[in-house]
């Protein structure tokens, strides 16, 4: 019996020790993690657990910052809302992420194996920004379409590039599709229409008839005409090093620096936009040089630049001259002491 109860101690022994958890043996269980980080009024709060993601979501931070205030003041003045959240979550219908009012749901999966797919956060983001209205009848072609556009015009750190126009595709095809030919009717057809069309789904309304109003013609007829000169938008897809053509806080040197080389196709006007960042004031000089010969084909010097104040050029187009098609080169000239940031506007100043 002694020996019985023995055995029945070290058995019960056995299965408390079991039951111990491992000193310094950490859970496997993952840890919530909320990082919130702002830009001007506006404010990004992510959730994650999976620590694999933390440098998923600097740069997600990196690209809310340098895109989604100015979405915002662009696409949605006093519209959009103040804060976005970005959750990790696995969706089975949603394999890469969605949008639900200011809520981003995006795969972890996904966002593990491309992490540098930054555009795809600006697409989501566009969705937050639209501030459409919960009836409106807008249909998902336009909508993804206008994401895709959002994208296009301030995503620049990926690859991903509008997709080439076929003669078997439709203006319903929705994302980067319809996305290059928004960008043809605002930037070339009708400047400014798209913009226009998108104002008035904001405030409730939606017609196929609306782009008859802004652009003098029906869908069909523009979808027809925009196939048949397909390659005036390619002067939307200028050719940048790393994809940037936006540089934010470039300090003056009183020097002309060179900043890059770039394709340019015949067929659009396109903006270069400059703001001041400090209260030193002073004028910025831009020069256009032709990459195989040497000569130099366009200079500008804005007008006197004070605090947060905004100059447009046009670098290139039938208004100043348009030169045949080929590489250019950028040289900039900021006065010492100032601090600005400029970038190029795929088409013209309406964005």
């Amino acid at each position: 019996m002694k020996r019985l109860i023995n055995k029945k101690i070290a058995f019960a022994l056995a299965l408390t020790v079991a039951c111990i958890p491992a000193i310094g043996v950490p859970s496997k269980k993952a840890i919530a993690a909320t990082k919130v980080v702002t830009s001007g009024d506006y404010k990004l709060t992510t959730e994650y657990s999976d620590s694999a993601l933390s440098s998923v979501v600097s740069k997600y931070e990196k690209t809310f910052k340098s895109t989604y205030a100015q979405m915002a003041q662009q696409y949605s003045p006093g519209k959009a809302p103040k804060e976005v959240v970005v959750k990790f979550v696995k969706n089975e219908k949603y394999p890469v992420a969605y949008a639900a009012g200011n809520v981003i749901y995006v795969n972890p999966d996904y966002a593990k194996k491309h992490p540098n797919d930054q555009g795809m956060l600006v697409h989501e983001m566009f969705h937050v920004v639209d501030a459409y209205p919960n009836g409106v009848k807008a249909p998902s072609w336009f909508r993804e379409g206008m994401a895709d556009y959002a994208r296009s015009r301030y995503s620049h750190i990926e690859s991903w590039r509008l997709p080439a126009v076929k003669s078997t595709q439709k203006y319903t095809d929705s994302y980067g599709v319809t996305a290059r030919f928004f960008s043809w009717l605002n930037h070339i057809k009708a400047p400014g229409s798209v913009l226009k069309i998108h104002q008035r789904v904001q405030n409730n309304y939606y017609s196929d008839d609306l782009f008859k109003e802004y652009t003098g013609k029906t869908l069909p007829q523009l979808w027809s005409e925009y196939q048949k000169n397909p390659v005036a938008v390619e002067g939307l897809n200028w050719a940048f090093p790393n994809n940037k053509s936006r540089y934010n806080g470039e300090a003056g040197s009183g020097k002309s620096v060179k900043y890059f080389e770039f394709n340019y196709v015949p067929g659009s006007q396109n903006y270069i936009h400059t703001r001041s960042n400090n209260s030193t004031q002073g004028k910025i000089s831009y020069k256009v040089v032709n990459s195989s010969t040497g000569k130099t084909v366009r200079t500008y010097t804005t007008s006197t630049l004070k605090l947060n104040s905004l100059s447009y050029f046009d670098p290139l187009s039938k208004y100043s001259g348009q030169p045949k098609k080929g590489k250019y080169k950028l040289y900039v000239t900021v006065p010492k002491g100032m601090n600005i940031d400029f970038e190029f506007n795929y088409g013209n100043k309406y964005y």
